[in-house]
């Protein structure tokens, strides 16, 4: 007979376990999702199967780099606005634009930019907290955009993870 089996998520989840199917539930959330997935692998060796679903949480997690770097895996992902709880049919045969839908109308002002973009825009940049602030105080007024017109600019962006800041930094390589 079959058994269904619950473990809690440490970092020896799956060890000593034999398994035809796992399930790993908001993985990009698992404090240990490294070492959940190490010891879990082995348990599906006999030709098991491996369910990792989550919403985003940012970039670099072991979800998100088996989003980006997994060709093996069946990648599923659903929008809010392919849900006709969300965006109805009858606002979608009505012409009406899934950001002027009676749910989000309600729902989304509930919500910052970064956990809208986790839970329903499935986007893992902007989940992950690089939130751009204070942009036009920090851009110097004194540089007039016309004067650099058909000179080459370049673009750099250093992405913060944890506790460091984002920075763009925008030069104008025919000046300098």
């Amino acid at each position: 007979g079959s058994r269904i089996k619950s473990i809690p998520a440490n970092r020896s989840t799956g060890r000593g376990f034999t398994a035809t199917r796992v399930y790993l539930d908001e993985f990009a959330y698992a404090e240990y999702a490294d070492d959940i997935f190490q010891s879990v692998s082995p348990a599906l060796s006999q030709g098991g199967v491996m369910t990792v679903a989550s919403t985003p949480n940012g970039m670099g997690n072991l979800f998100h780099r088996l989003w980006i770097g997994g060709d093996d895996y069946h990648k599923q992902e659903i929008h809010w606005r392919e849900c006709p709880t969300y965006w109805t049919p009858a606002e979608r045969d009505a012409n009406i634009a899934p950001e002027e839908s009676a749910w989000y109308k309600d729902n989304r002002p509930n919500y910052t930019a970064a956990a809208w973009a986790a839970e329903y825009d499935c986007d893992f940049s902007i989940s992950g907290g690089q939130v751009f602030r204070n942009v036009r105080e920090c851009v110097k007024p004194d540089i007039d955009p016309a004067a650099h017109a058909g000179h080459s600019v370049v673009m750099g962006v250093d992405f913060g993870q944890s506790n460091d800041y984002t920075v763009i930094s925008v030069i104008c390589a025919t000046c300098n």
